[in-house]
């Protein structure tokens, strides 16, 4: 099988484990809230962005092939996630306050995004050294004796 149909697969498994994801979601959003408000539509909607979020993070480190960026986009995502499925579960501490539950999410996004750029940032310097010196290694140059060796 080719690197891309293993990838397309590696997508549908990813889209559909997404889909079974979201679909849970929705149905425990109607079964166990009886009395939706505004604020209960604008957590399920965040939460769904939050999945949508968390899915897209592993599938873009199932295309970049970095380990270093994989690790810091997977834990960032997750730790997001996690905040924002917190947040929507206990979305009373935010009372009839919407637009503090909505800055909070947006919040949320915004360092989640500052966190990924400057993780992939890094990981792209430390992905091209490791690149040259593997091209240093590879190159006649590695392998001649210096100056005064022998």
């Amino acid at each position: 099988m080719s690197n891309r149909g293993a990838m397309n697969n590696k997508l549908v498994v990813l889209i559909t484990i997404y889909g079974i994801f979201t679909f849970l979601t929705i149905v425990i959003f109607n079964l166990i809230i009886n009395e939706k408000t505004l604020i209960d539509y604008l957590s399920l909607f965040f939460l769904l962005i939050a999945e949508i979020i968390l899915f897209g993070g592993f599938y873009i480190t199932k295309i970049r092939k970095h380990f270093y960026s994989s690790i810091g986009i997977n834990t960032t995502v997750v730790i997001y996630f996690i905040l924002a499925a917190t947040g929507c579960i206990f979305n009373d501490v935010f009372g009839k306050n919407i637009k503090g539950f909505i800055l909070y999410h947006i919040t949320l996004i915004g360092i989640l995004a500052v966190m990924n750029i400057i993780i992939l940032i890094f990981t792209s310097k430390i992905e091209r050294r490791e690149n040259r010196e593997i091209e240093y290694q590879n190159s006649q140059d590695y392998n001649k004796p210096k100056r005064g060796g022998f």
